[in-house]
């Protein structure tokens, strides 16, 4: 087997675990979570070495929550998508492992996320009020320059 296939099959025993021990409940007595609930679900995140893009794809996949990285605003400040890393965050919330990994993926590695120096952030977008909000994966400058509202885990004030 691949040296992933041991992750790989930790991670499925871990949701088998997770399902098998939740209580069912109707389907139709079911409230959708919030956004803000889904960013504190906790999930298991680990591989090797990847990009980017499937790194933002496993964790759409695992959390249900939209998320889209806008290309042309990373393109601007130079950082780009298929830039490797590995990673292995297990049972963390959605938010933590999100801000992993732009951490990793930021091209001035290293430095407190708190610092300006954190090029690549996201932001809490909802496109019209019909939709439901999604994630949005792009650069501190372009969001100021749109005048989105920065979340506090990306500014000093936190």
């Amino acid at each position: 087997l691949p040296v992933t296939a041991a992750a790989h099959l930790a991670l499925v025993a871990e949701r088998l675990l997770d399902e098998v021990s939740q209580p069912r409940a109707s389907t139709a007595n079911r409230v959708p979570l919030s956004l803000e609930q889904r960013l504190s679900k906790p999930i298991t995140l680990i591989f090797g070495r990847d990009n980017l893009r499937n790194a933002i794809q496993q964790v759409a996949q695992e959390s249900g929550i939209e998320i889209k990285i806008i290309g042309e605003d990373l393109e601007q400040e130079g950082i780009t998508q298929n830039q490797s890393f590995g990673i292995n965050l297990t049972h963390q919330s959605v938010q933590s492992i999100l801000t992993a990994i732009l951490k990793l993926a930021n091209p001035t590695r290293g430095v407190r996320l708190t610092d300006d120096a954190q090029k690549l952030i996201y932001i809490i977008k909802r496109e019209s009020p019909a939709n439901s909000p999604a994630i949005w994966i792009t650069t501190r400058a372009a969001a100021a320059d749109r005048g989105d509202t920065i979340p506090p885990i990306f500014t000093a004030d936190r």
